[in-house]
């Protein structure tokens, strides 16, 4: 073995024969891997805070890793650095490998296609470099010709959580305040004008991947990883895919505060029940009734509204409307009679005519047109203010089951109740050909008329009466939008939208709960009478309906999110 060898010296009486085309694996100043007829793959890598060593993490066989379950379907690589894309994709599973341990089980990051070694390369460098409990933590790798990476804990992907929870808002506030604890605590300790690699460097790393992978500002659920042993979130490698839409609650800085004081639920305990009693812990019943029955519900943005429901939304204030009835079924008679509707915002389409705007003496509002062009105005208006709605919020959702037990409710029924938030009135059209800045022609808005209840009529918007062009500033000379026979002035469209609150029968589950966690029959005012809530009563009496129980509560399903 070592006749036409020469010039060379062995230390500590120990020689390995290795047979075959030996190939090292380096980093700088280091051999790292010694194999025969192996793919040639060097790693290295320098940065501010010095050489990453290959042999800090465990060379794990592939013999010795045993795939448990695999976290959805393989998923294409995307690495923003890279352009063209990766031809590569990875796959997710918890394994356990026994001859490191015989009870634990860890994260196996696979990758296979033309540039799988070079996607693996990208990964390790990342997680190599973070120490942290904010990320998922590297203990080996694997290099052969399938590489692959290994993370501590079988960390769970959190689209997993939430796709076993699709209907939970609870849960949907649990996890916004995970996710405003995570985010604050990487944020805060990361100074992106700072060129010092200190003890803040692996929240700089988390908070440069973060980034790296969000392009429109947006939160990616599939970066985010809960760790089994604690329940707390973590980045990771990008897992699956949400099945549904998720979006964040935006919660209020005090209720983050004191939330930060507690544990986070465990991986086992992701129940309404246990996610009532987390927040009870943090924060008083008030505080949680605010927050949960004023962001529990559905925005729905309603066009083309026929003249029954036009008329309707005069009379909508503080009313719950049933769709399916076709007529108000409660109304908060306290902030009923005490709050109108009001014309919160006006946008126009151009910033010259937005200029032009002018607040007449009789209340009108006149606009100036100089050219032909084509223009969009929509007047926004709401019931009260912020705290009016929300106070409409806590009562509605703290007495709506007394409502639906006293009116014989299906839950069909509930799933179509709806309060009305923001009526937007609209028009768009084209000015009149023959205007010029020496001959203007002017577009006069009247006030609406009032009701016999003293709320604006928004039928007449829909009827045209409000609106009429004028070839004069003071607005005389009448020129309706319905009147066809005068020439040179076009017709205007008129539009009417509305915003409205909802809510399905999770939402009234979990309203549901809440009171019963608390000692309180929902079928009561109890509740809300503990809270100093406005009542909600019934608008009219119906002997009849579909069920004569009526149930929104939803059987809770016991996941296995992992």
């Amino acid at each position: 073995m070592l006749s036409n060898c020469r010039e060379f010296t062995i230390y500590c009486n120990q020689l390995t024969n290795v047979q075959g085309n030996q190939q090292n694996y380096t980093l700088p100043f280091q051999v790292i891997e010694n194999r025969h007829d192996a793919p040639h793959f060097p790693i290295s890598e320098t940065s501010g805070v010095g050489l990453y060593q290959h042999n800090d993490y465990s060379a794990i066989p592939t013999g010795s890793v045993h795939l448990e379950k695999k976290f959805g379907p393989d998923l294409p690589v995307d690495d923003h650095k890279n352009l063209p894309k990766l031809r590569a994709w990875q796959s997710l599973h918890a394994a356990s490998i026994p001859s490191m341990s015989l009870n634990s089980r860890f994260l196996y990051v696979s990758y296979r296609g033309p540039d799988a070694h070079e996607a693996f390369r990208n990964e390790f460098l990342r997680y190599s470099r973070i120490k942290s409990v904010k990320a998922a933590q590297l203990l080996g790798y694997n290099s052969s010709t399938l590489p692959a990476l290994v993370f501590y804990d079988a960390l769970i992907p959190l689209a997993n959580v939430l796709n076993c929870h699709p209907r939970s808002p609870l849960l949907r506030l649990y996890f916004s305040c995970q996710w405003e604890l995570f985010d604050h605590s990487v944020t805060a300790l990361y100074n992106p004008q700072s060129l010092v690699y200190d003890t803040n460097y692996s929240q700089r790393v988390i908070y440069q991947v973060l980034s790296n992978e969000l392009t429109d500002g947006s939160t990616d659920f599939q970066l985010l990883w809960v760790q089994p042993q604690t329940g707390s979130l973590c980045v990771g490698p990008r897992g699956p895919e949400l099945e549904c839409q998720f979006m964040l609650a935006d919660l209020p800085s005090p209720i983050i505060d004191v939330c930060n004081s507690e544990d986070p639920l465990p991986i086992d305990a992701y129940q309404d029940e246990n996610i009532v009693h987390y927040f009870s812990r943090a924060i008083n019943d008030q505080d949680f009734i605010d927050w949960f029955f004023t962001r529990a519900h559905f925005d729905v943005l309603q066009a083309d509204l026929d003249e029954e429901e036009v008329r309707g939304l005069s009379s909508s204030n503080g009313a719950i409307h049933s769709d399916s009835r076709g007529k108000h079924i409660a109304r908060c008679e306290d902030i009923s009679k005490s709050c109108s509707w009001t014309t919160t915002y006006i946008r126009v389409s151009s910033g010259k005519l937005e200029r032009s705007r002018t607040q007449m003496a009789d209340g009108s509002i006149r606009f100036t047109f100089t050219s032909p062009k084509q223009f969009h105005l929509c007047f926004g208006h709401e019931f009260g203010d912020c705290h009016v709605q929300e106070a409409l919020l806590r009562s509605w959702l703290s007495q709506a089951h007394r409502v639906f037990d006293h009116l014989h409710m299906s839950r069909n029924d509930a799933r179509q109740c709806s309060m009305t938030r923001k009526v937007y009135t609209s028009l768009e059209g084209n000015a009149p050909g023959s205007v010029s800045q020496r001959n203007p022609c002017f577009l006069f808005i009247r006030p609406f008329p009032s009701t016999p209840a003293g709320q604006p009529d928004f039928a007449a918007w829909q009827h045209g009466n409000m609106i009429h062009w004028s070839s004069d500033a003071s607005g005389r000379t009448w020129v309706l939008n319905d009147a066809q026979q005068t020439p040179g002035f076009p017709k205007i469209t008129l539009q009417i939208k509305t915003l409205t609150y909802k809510w399905d029968d999770i939402i009234y589950s979990a309203a549901r709960r809440i009171q019963e966690f608390k000692g309180f029959d929902p079928r009561t005012r109890d509740f809300a009478r503990s809270l100093e809530l406005p009542a909600f009563e019934v608008e009219f009496e119906d002997a009849k309906g579909e069920d004569d129980n009526m149930n929104v509560d939803s059987c809770e399903t016991q996941m296995d999110v992992d």
